[in-house]
């Protein structure tokens, strides 16, 4: 249905509202709105529209009408504008040419290509008004626990559901449980994780097996956490093995904080606690705004030589000690997969003679010196200071991952249980090197869109096709032109009817 005349926009009205749950008055403001947007931008900068409703009688006002003479005619719209001076004398006696005066508009003055501009600008205001309603609604309940529909199962890579007023909401594989078989069942409790204010993608991020969990358990078992003096910055898992989460101080908190050692706990109570509610070592790391030394710490136990990042991307290629090289990349490839999920960086290993031996440049930007890596090649692995907090104790951190280990017998039998589970490590080439941190390859568009979600990126690399191929029931408007990204809002149950 085009916008043709009032009897159709007055139908338009009342569908919107109907079908979207919209007050009739909102969408009235909204096609005034659009109106005048259009008539400001494409005909007079200066006019001035209303719109209203009188025993269901459409009446569209311009208060700023300029007077023209009789002799001049109307071109391009411009009644929409302009009045000739015996009109305008109807309305007030007095008026000259030059002035203006409110009169009435038309819906036929209006041309064609001039409603599909109107109707453009009215999609959007009701899209952005249902984004608002989304993330008003759904922002606060972060955390809860709600009942959705399942829509659509991406084999294990994401799915996407239906909540209780059909809000589409995507579960990211991140955060999906693979032990949870979603088809079945249509309905599945699900977590809501994340609600993004402007997303091009989706607003709402649900899981079954919530990250949030987490966050709640170590609120409830760290007060620092709770009141704010300690903040999480990220999590990373291997579901029901292994668990890397990043921490910080509070930026707005003036006071000194030993952020580790509150987190840890006297003699690792506290993380202990944690560990054994989800069933997942964890590891404890260190935020820090400098990314070398992020890495470095996210990499922990391994000790770092040198971090070299590849020029204009998020890749890096890590240099470690000929001991700590199997260390750094895991069991299975565990420290190295987690550290790249915490960072959402891209993480090649290499033992510190590859690197010599491929002339790739050593900085001594990580957290060993010349004289420290050699003691390593010797056998002793210096320690750091113990923490001097007398409010907690002595706590042994040799108890969790992040720890230094203290002598070559520790280190060495870490290094043979390494070496009895994974297949050796051949790093690629210094100047193409990337990580591929993926079990399996997975499918390209499911990958593109969890990215953007994750990411929230405001211009996913993703476009109307690729999403397409991910769900094919997925509907997406194409009447609309320009550079406005729709992509996000199914208006197909508008074909009929605009």
């Amino acid at each position: 249905m085009a916008l043709q005349n009032k009897k159709n926009i007055l139908e338009l009205i009342n569908f919107v509202s109907r079908t979207k749950n919209i007050d009739r008055k909102i969408i009235i403001d909204f096609l005034r709105n659009s109106i005048q947007r259009i008539v400001n931008s494409q005909l007079d900068p200066d006019a001035e529209i209303t719109l209203e409703i009188k025993d269901d009688e459409l009446i569209l006002t311009n208060l700023k009408k300029m007077v023209i003479s009789d002799d001049e005619e109307y071109k391009n719209d411009s009644e929409i504008v302009d009045i000739h001076l015996s009109k305008a004398q109807e309305i007030d006696p007095n008026a000259k040419i030059g002035d203006t005066i409110a009169a009435q508009i038309s819906f036929d003055n209006f041309s064609r290509s001039l409603y599909s501009k109107i109707e453009q600008s009215f999609r959007i205001e009701i899209i952005n008004w249902e984004k608002r309603r989304i993330y008003e609604k759904y922002q606060p309940l972060i955390g809860t626990v709600v009942e959705a529909k399942l829509e659509e199962d991406f084999d294990g890579r994401g799915a996407t559901f239906l909540l209780e007023d059909g809000t589409l909401c995507y579960m990211p594989s991140k955060y999906q449980n693979q032990k949870i078989k979603l088809t079945d069942k249509k309905y599945h409790n699900v977590t809501i994780e994340e609600v993004y204010e402007n997303s091009k993608s989706y607003q709402v991020l649900v899981s079954n097996d919530s990250p949030n969990k987490i966050r709640e358990i170590l609120k409830r078992e760290i007060p620092e956490i709770e009141n704010g003096d300690i903040q999480i910055v990220s999590i990373s898992r291997i579901k029901g093995e292994r668990a890397k989460i990043s921490f910080r101080k509070n930026p707005k908190l003036e006071a000194e904080i030993d952020v580790i050692g509150c987190i840890i706990g006297k003699n690792g109570d506290r993380i202990e606690r944690v560990s054994q509610e989800i069933g997942e070592k964890i590891d404890v790391v260190l935020y820090s705004d400098n990314i070398n030394e992020y890495i470095a710490n996210s990499l922990s136990p391994a000790k770092i030589v040198s971090i070299n990042k590849k020029s204009s991307s998020n890749d890096y290629l890590v240099v470690v000690p000929n001991k700590h090289n199997t260390i750094a990349i895991g069991k299975k490839g565990a420290n190295v997969k987690l550290t790249v999920e915490l960072i959402r960086v891209n993480i090649d290993i290499c033992s510190y003679s590859y690197a010599i031996e491929n002339n790739i440049p050593i900085h001594w930007n990580g957290n060993l010196t010349k004289e420290e890596l050699n003691s390593i090649d010797e056998g002793f692995v210096p320690m750091k200071k113990p923490m001097n907090n007398n409010r907690r104790g002595n706590i042994n951190r040799n108890n969790w991952r992040n720890s230094n280990y203290s002598s070559l017998v520790d280190l060495e039998k870490e290094i043979d249980e390494y070496n009895s589970e994974i297949l050796s490590y051949s790093p690629v080439d210094y100047s193409q090197f990337t990580i591929n941190n993926k079990d399996e390859k997975q499918d390209e568009n499911v990958e593109k869109l969890n990215d953007a979600v994750l990411n929230h990126e405001e211009n996913p690399k993703i476009n109307t096709n690729e999403i397409k191929q991910v769900n094919e029931n997925f509907k997406f408007d194409k009447d609309l032109v320009g550079d406005i990204d729709l992509s996000d809002y199914d208006f197909d149950d508008f074909d009929d009817d605009f």
